[in-house]
């Protein structure tokens, strides 16, 4: 990061962000937004949404993502969040060792749990945390870099807990 470039921020206000090069369609992602992972410092010349420009020191440690994990019994089971999608496992749950073998009645339980969502995505926020979900990739086609709003929700399955997105859309769209 600290390309020098003039880059616009958007924030929802919780920690999310993206920076734009522009501020009109198509809402060019500035490069430099990817690569945010690998930034130890630096400086950045960074105009915000309110046109309030910002020429301070970056001190976010990327380096300290912070994994959610589901927890089906807790207070809070469903989250909505802006992130980048970091990887992509699509047909997971028919080329993962952990559903291979199922017994009739799990295999059942998989289908109904999941209900056609069986690829994984991960998705980080702009305050580092991460969120790994099934996801049905057929009805919204998703890769790696992609800017989403998401909403998923923690759910038993098996002996464990997941996270399943209920919906998931490109930043910015429809």
């Amino acid at each position: 990061m600290g390309c020098g470039k003039t880059v616009w921020a958007h924030t929802n206000g919780n920690g999310d962000f993206v920076l734009l090069d522009q501020l009109e369609w198509p809402w060019p992602i500035h490069d430099c937004y990817f690569d945010r992972f690998d930034v130890g410092g630096g400086r950045l010349n960074v105009t915000g949404s309110r046109g309030v420009p910002y020429d301070g020191t970056y001190t976010r440690d990327w380096d300290s993502v912070t994994p959610i994990t589901p927890d089906a019994n807790a207070q809070q089971r469903k989250y909505g969040f802006i992130g980048t999608v970091t990887n992509v496992e699509k047909g997971f749950v028919g080329g993962s060792p952990e559903f291979r073998g199922l017994s009739r009645t799990a295999e059942e339980e998989v289908k109904k749990v999941l209900m056609g969502r069986t690829s994984l995505i991960t998705i980080v926020t702009g305050d580092g945390t991460e969120f790994t979900a099934f996801v049905d990739l057929k009805k919204t086609p998703l890769k790696f870099k992609d800017i989403v709003a998401a909403d998923v929700k923690a759910v038993r399955l098996l002996t464990t807990s997941v996270f399943v997105v209920t919906q998931v859309r490109p930043f910015g769209g429809e």
